[in-house]
């Protein structure tokens, strides 16, 4: 046998082996799928209204006498000496 074809052998065996490891790593690799991708999809659910929200977390949303409660107005006093301290018409802050 001569050189030349000694050397078409090795470089197809070569070709050959080096195919076999890239698929090899194709299957590896591959992602799995799984048995229920063919099924359609699950309907959406609705968000919640927020109506229902407030019903199932129970916020009291009413502010009927807070007004006349003495540490709410002692807290409304403090606010606008604060504000009108701050003088937000000239800009200060």
């Amino acid at each position: 046998m001569s050189s030349m074809t000694a050397s078409v052998f090795i470089s197809l065996g070569g070709l050959t082996v080096c195919g076999l490891l890239v698929l090899r790593h194709a299957y590896r690799t591959a992602p799995l799928m799984t048995p229920t991708s063919d099924l359609p999809a699950s309907p959406r659910h609705r968000p919640p209204t927020l109506n229902r929200e407030k019903d199932y977390l129970g916020l009291c949303v009413c502010t009927r006498g807070a007004a006349e409660r003495p540490a709410t107005k002692r807290q409304m006093a403090r606010l606008r000496q604060e504000e009108l301290r701050q003088k937000p018409w000239e800009g200060r802050n």
